[in-house]
This record gives structure tokens, C-alpha cells and sequence, in this order.
């Protein structure tokens, strides 16, 4: 758990997970605002791109990106962003084939 800007971040344990018929893996962070509403960022990599080894690296710069959201306020409730790491690091992507949505809207 953190704490940045007022929000508390949450990385759903036990972090980047194998996804069967996905060549990659899969994190999840919950942002809890102050006013109790919940934001969902999800993470995934290829095993084409990056390594199990760099999940350290990967993770931190996950957090990096949320903590940059929620410092430019662009952190609005109760929505979901998908990212996925490229050569030139985490790019967001709408609709990803990997993610089943929790809420109606992305």
C-alpha cells in the first residue's frame, strides 16, 4: 500500500499473475480516493517484450504512471485503464482482449 496525493494505492496481491492463454502477465491496482470511490488500473506485459526478471522494474514504473495521474488529477472515479508495456514502456490501450471490465464503463 501507498499513499499519494490523498489517495491510498493498492496493488491486488500477489502482483503481475499468469493469465492462461495470454503469453504475459497481469497486475491490478485499486486507487481509494478520499471520498471512498475506487479507481482500477490493470498492467500487462509480454513475455515478448519483457522478462519475469524485470517485473521489479515493471511494477515500479506502473506505480509511477498511477502516482503521475493522481498528481495531474486525471484520476476520475470509478473507472477502469489498461495499460500494456511496449518497447517504449506502459501504453495505454482501450478494450484489451485480457481484461474483463468490473464496471459499465472504461
Amino acid at each position: 500500500m501507498k499513499e499519494s496525493g490523498g489517495c491510498r494505492i493498492e496493488r491486488r496481491p500477489p502482483g503481475f499473475e499468469f493469465t492462461p492463454g495470454l503469453l504475459g502477465k497481469i497486475s491490478t491496482y485499486v486507487v481509494l480516493q478520499p471520498e471512498g470511490v475506487l479507481r482500477v488500473f490493470a498492467f500487462m506485459y509480454s513475455f515478448l517484450v519483457a522478462s519475469e526478471s524485470e517485473e521489479d522494474r515493471l511494477a515500479a514504473e506502473a506505480l509511477a504512471l498511477i502516482e503521475d495521474q493522481i498528481a495531474g488529477n486525471t484520476v476520475t472515479s470509478g473507472q477502469e485503464r489498461t495499460f500494456e508495456y511496449r518497447e517504449d514502456g506502459w501504453q495505454e490501450v482501450a478494450f484489451p482482449r485480457w481484461w474483463v471490465s468490473v464496471t459499465s464503463s472504461h
